[in-house]
């Protein structure tokens, strides 16, 4: 049997930078030599708490340098690190107190309501703890009481397959769902990290991204951390306080989802801000918005790079800064490393050639042990030979570079046939006014669906909608054309900074019936 302990990758960082800036967290800053014995102590607190290898505790807060040493620390004694998004409710909070189970709960004083409400509504009751001073509310811990000065923890050997997060990810089914992943699956994704992204010493990672995702905590913090870089915190995203950050921290590394990158331009377009310290730039979690790029790259003068990974399994393709400098537009990039396995097949598991669109199916050792405590899920997910059905459209050129295509549920169906929310989405975007669209499709008593574009102009532009469909009229097939077009003078985005189709859906279904409502009543 395998052992190893996640916690080492981070040890040997340690020793090699042991007086370097390992974190930055608003006007808090620790070394590498400090963020180790922080870590020690906290698993030193968590044993004198009763923690013990294989229990769980959850953090329900803001992002925080204590993600960081609590995070460590369970690595370093078994215990299952478990986050939650700070805009989570009391709804999808009981769920994660249901199926983590947690013996200690860690907050803020902003989720610290949130969390109580939960807990009456369920049968678990951790011990509470907060990282805020809550003098009115004896019951709960200070994160400092009966902290240790100075306690060395040892780290345990454990079997490669140790559980060591719970990650929430959002999905179609009503509540978050649950990723276990282990300390062999969470080294492996760091180790690839690392080496696909290039991250380095002297590297200064902003994130700004929920430590709640594997975006944040894994891809970007420890993948930084892993490096000897710095990581230089953010509570949340705010594009004014991201540049801010940029130009006073000179960060060389940021990654954000399409969505903030527009919202960044935006504010660009107002004020001025330095950012010419940025020498590695990484977009992901919705599809493409060419024109969006092409503006991001202009004005930072940087590739925007891009990779492919499910929260239950990554990383698994990157264009890498140091060997894709001339990776073709759009590209999702190439294999991270020869273990990360992926094959596209058509709807009857058949695989497709080179160049064609198909179904991903993706194994690696960076893939999660299943869905906690949901044998269906996992089971709809999870091959029996470990294959992991991801959903997405891919297809592969030539020389192995990846491209999306789209999600297979995303796939708008009317009138039988199958029509890519990608294609018009690009098609729309090519006209002057349009800023951002987003394609969806609601129920068409008649067709199946019916095809609806949410579109968002360009300042001081004014267009019909008329006009727009006009456009595509001339740009796409006929059956491909929206039937209804509505501008928006934004498109929302959810807690992680993508965009939930699901959602839009919904936003566009009652929109067009209060449409119809205010129709009916003239």
């Amino acid at each position: 049997m395998r052992y190893l302990n996640y916690f080492q990758l981070f040890a040997q960082s340690a020793a090699t930078h042991p007086e370097c800036l390992a974190i930055v967290d608003d006007a808090r800053e620790f070394t590498y030599a400090q963020m180790m014995r922080e870590s020690s102590r906290t698993a030193a607190w968590l044993r004198q708490l009763g923690l013990r290898s294989g229990d769980s505790l959850i953090v329900f807060a803001a992002n925080r340098a204590e993600h960081i040493f609590l995070h460590l620390a369970c690595a370093q004694i078994g215990v299952v690190f478990t986050p939650v998004h700070a805009s989570f409710r009391a709804r999808e909070v009981g769920y994660v107190l249901q199926s983590s189970r947690p013996k200690v709960a860690f907050v803020d004083a902003a989720t610290i309501d949130i969390l109580t409400e939960a807990i009456q509504q369920s049968d678990v009751s951790p011990k509470l703890v907060s990282f805020d001073p809550l003098l009115e509310r004896p019951e709960v811990g200070s994160f400092l009481d009966g902290f240790p000065e100075q306690q060395q923890v040892t780290s345990e050997d454990l079997p490669s397959g140790t559980p060591l997060t719970i990650l929430y990810t959002s999905g179609t089914t009503s509540m978050p769902k649950p990723v276990l992943r282990s300390h062999g699956a969470d080294t492996w994704s760091v180790q690839n990290y690392v080496r696909g992204w290039n991250f380095e010493a002297g590297d200064r990672v902003y994130v700004p991204l929920s430590l709640a995702w594997a975006w944040g905590l894994t891809v970007m913090s420890m993948s930084a951390l892993a490096s000897g870089a710095t990581l230089f915190l953010d509570k949340s995203f705010n594009p004014v306080r991201a540049l801010a950050a940029i130009e006073k921290h000179r960060i060389t590394t940021f990654a954000g989802s399409m969505s903030m990158y527009g919202m960044l331009l935006d504010v660009l377009q107002r004020e001025q801000f330095q950012t010419s310290s940025l020498k590695k730039m990484f977009v992901g979690g919705e599809p493409r918005n060419e024109a969006m790029v092409a503006a991001a790259e202009a004005h930072f003068g940087q590739r925007l790079y891009e990779g492919y990974a499910l929260s239950e399994c990554f990383p698994h393709l990157v264009t890498s800064p140091e060997h894709d400098v001339n990776a073709p537009v759009g590209s999702l990039g190439r294999r991270v490393a020869p273990e990360a396995q992926i094959k596209l097949v058509d709807p009857n598991g058949v695989e497709v050639g080179r160049g064609e669109v198909g179904q991903a199916l993706i194994k690696s050792p960076g893939c999660m042990t299943e869905y906690l405590n949901e044998p269906d899920m996992t089971a709809e997910r999870l091959t029996p030979e470990g294959w992991l059905r991801t959903g997405d459209l891919l297809r592969e050129d030539e020389n192995g570079y990846f491209f999306f295509a789209g999600r297979s549920t995303d796939m708008i169906v009317r009138g039988g046939a199958n029509i890519s929310p990608l294609e018009i989405e690009a098609a729309l975007l090519e006209h002057p006014t349009v800023k951002d669209v987003a394609v969806v499709g609601i129920p068409d008593p008649v067709k199946g669906e019916q095809i609806v574009a949410l579109t968002v102009l360009r300042e001081n532009e004014i267009v019909s909608e008329q006009t727009l469909l006009a456009f595509l009229e001339g740009a796409l097939a006929r059956y491909k054309v929206p039937q209804r077009l509505i501008i928006l003078e934004d498109i929302p985005v959810a807690a992680s900074g993508k965009r939930s189709r699901k959602a839009l859906r919904e936003l566009a279904i009652q929109i067009l019936q209060k449409t119809e409502a205010r129709k009916h009543a003239d």
